[in-house]
């Protein structure tokens, strides 16, 4: 799975471009878990990520718990498909969104 992954400062953002699946949700948590030993926020910006399956939302759970404040993980241009599978799955309320890039960038500075 292709990952960009781009440093702002103490905050990376991390950007997957495309769906997370049991393919590749391995891939994605072995990349972004280690960013927040060092990083003061991680941004996953979901604008290439067309779909989400449960073996993703394990990895965004696995970062969520990592995080030490509410705002130490965001999700950002997340579509309508994929917060839809948050929202059904219970867990829309457990994340902080932002509707872009510089939007999560504002939110976490």
């Amino acid at each position: 799975m292709d990952i960009t992954i781009t440093p702002h400062g103490r905050t990376v953002v991390v950007a997957p471009q495309d769906s997370v699946d049991s393919h590749n949700a391995q891939d994605l948590q072995e990349q972004l878990l280690p960013l927040f030993e060092d990083a003061d926020a991680v941004i996953l910006d979901g604008h290439a990520m067309p779909f989400i399956t449960s073996a993703g939302l394990r990895v965004l759970l696995m970062a969520q718990q990592k995080g030490t404040t509410p705002k130490q993980f965001i999700l950002c241009a997340i579509n309508a498909e994929v917060r839809d599978v948050f929202r059904v799955a219970g867990l829309d309320a457990l994340f902080h969104y932002e509707d872009n890039t510089q939007s999560a960038l504002k939110a976490v500075s």
